[in-house]
């Protein structure tokens, strides 16, 4: 049996190690598994972590403005 080694199942690799890592800590997903299946809690858990890079992605944006602001403002000083 050989392995073909593509981005998509590269991707689903990846998407399942990084279900396993969190299953210990996420009864959310363990529960989403039992209803729906793997790809069913794979396609929410892809939908979760799209949600926490945008938002990972506006708190680094605020960070650095207020960072600026601070600088600023000790630079007048």
């Amino acid at each position: 049996m050989k392995w073909k080694l593509d981005k998509k199942t590269l991707t689903r690799i990846g998407l399942i190690l990084i279900l396993i890592a969190i299953l210990p800590f996420s009864f959310e997903m363990v529960f989403l598994i039992d209803i729906g299946g793997v790809d069913f809690a794979l396609t929410f858990l892809v939908m979760y972590l799209g949600a926490f890079y945008n938002t990972l992605l506006a708190k680094w944006d605020s960070f650095k403005r207020e960072l600026f602001y601070f600088v600023s403002f000790i630079a007048t000083l």
